[in-house]
């Protein structure tokens, strides 16, 4: 027997009442500003993440063959990375790498070069795809929604990031002079629902130090907030607290090999903590985040400690003649003890934009909380230093600052 749909059939009517239904909301939807198109979507914590701002000069540079580029925008080593980091990765490939399969998991032997350079025994090392994967970890590890973190500001804000991921919330603690630590400031809003701490020091981008016993302090005082110390910049500043770790199991610090070691382009850092923390860690690393060429250019760094030492002296004697004939030029610049220093200048954008011209690139903060005016230059040798202040002052004497 054969069937005839018609209009009155019910199937059709229920058919094109659905497809009314689709268009009326399809019609709704983008009245309102939603997505007319079912899809999955992430939870809600995630939506109102902002992510990281990559601003990055490397497109600009790449378009520039006229002039040798000074990219100091991103903190980097302004030097190629000890010879031996070429002659291991170049060893390695000439006899047959086995590049088919996994890294060590262990990082063994870029472990036990870290235990002799950081004084820490090896079940407080995790090697990670550098320290933002340390951060990560450290945040998936101890927080969850609810938590609260404090973070003094200005920092490093892709921490943040991590931080909304897990769906805690982030407390911002401002320091009128930004360029100081406040340890009774930082007390007073500990709180709590305080789960986290997240010191940077050298600070990222203030240059300020939080000291030894300002984090014994702290450690000793509230036993059950996690505090997280990140280093990256520690090898120029000569001061640490990562022999705290192995006093203290709510202390993690972090560092990285893409500032003084110069081996941004591997991505390898890691973290020392407390056994008892690294034990918490190791539950959520990933062992295979660090491939193996990151792990042979990292270990070949550390067994050439004497060109890390040269740099690290070539740039704080950079810093200093830097900072010196700027302040004699009448502008103002901040004391640091990290490979980076900040300028504070009329309108940031004329400098970073004049600098340009020449093919100099720095960092434009001016949006960070207190940093009105404010411009990060990445510090390298006396000689490239040198030329950026010879740069510096032809742009603001045209602009009529000095």
């Amino acid at each position: 027997m054969a069937f005839a749909l018609t209009s009155e059939s019910p199937s059709v009517n229920f058919c094109i009442e659905e497809t009314k239904m689709a268009l009326s909301w399809r019609n709704f939807a983008s009245r309102i500003g939603m997505d007319p198109e079912p899809h999955p979507r992430p939870p809600a914590h995630v939506l109102r993440l902002q992510p990281y701002r990559c601003v990055s000069s490397l497109k600009q540079i790449e378009d520039r063959t006229d002039t040798e580029p000074y990219k100091l925008d991103w903190n980097e080593s302004t030097v190629a990375p000890s010879p031996r980091v070429e002659e291991a990765l170049t060893h390695v490939l000439s006899n047959g790498a086995k590049l088919n399969w996994y890294p060590d998991l262990a990082a063994e032997d870029l472990t036990a070069a870290l235990e002799s350079y950081t004084g820490v025994p090896r079940d407080s090392l995790i090697v990670t795809n550098g320290s933002d994967d340390a951060l990560l970890l450290l945040c998936r590890t101890y927080l969850r929604s609810g938590n609260e973190v404090l973070v003094p500001v200005p920092t490093y804000t892709h921490f943040l990031v991590h931080v909304g991921a897990q769906n805690a919330r982030v407390v911002e603690l401002r320091n009128p002079n930004p360029f100081a630590t406040d340890l009774n400031r930082l007390e007073r809003a500990i709180t709590g629902k305080t789960k986290m701490v997240y010191l940077v020091s050298p600070n990222n981008p203030t240059g300020t130090m939080w000291t030894s016993r300002q984090i014994d302090y702290l450690c000793s005082s509230y036993p059950n907030v996690m505090f997280v110390v990140d280093e990256a910049y520690h090898e120029f500043s000569g001061q640490s607290v990562i022999h705290l770790t192995q006093t203290y199991s709510n202390l993690a610090v972090t560092r990285t090999f893409s500032k003084a070691f110069g081996l941004a382009a591997f991505r390898v850092g890691y973290v020392a903590a407390h056994p008892r923390a690294c034990g918490h860690l190791w539950r959520l690393h990933n062992p295979k985040s660090v491939n193996t060429f990151g792990q042979l250019a990292a270990t070949a760094a550390v067994h050439d400690l004497p060109y890390l030492e040269s740099y690290v002296e070539e740039v704080r004697a950079a810093r200093t003649e830097f900072v010196s004939r700027v302040r004699e030029l009448g502008l103002e610049i901040f004391d640091s003890v990290a490979n980076f220093v900040v300028l504070r200048v009329p309108q940031p954008h004329r400098l970073t934009d004049g600098l340009e011209k020449h093919n100099i690139y720095i960092r434009d903060r001016s949006t960070m909380p207190g940093m009105a005016g404010c411009v990060r230059i990445t510090v390298g040798t006396r000689e490239q230093m040198d030329h950026v202040f010879g740069c510096i002052k032809q742009v603001v004497t045209e602009q009529g600052w000095v």
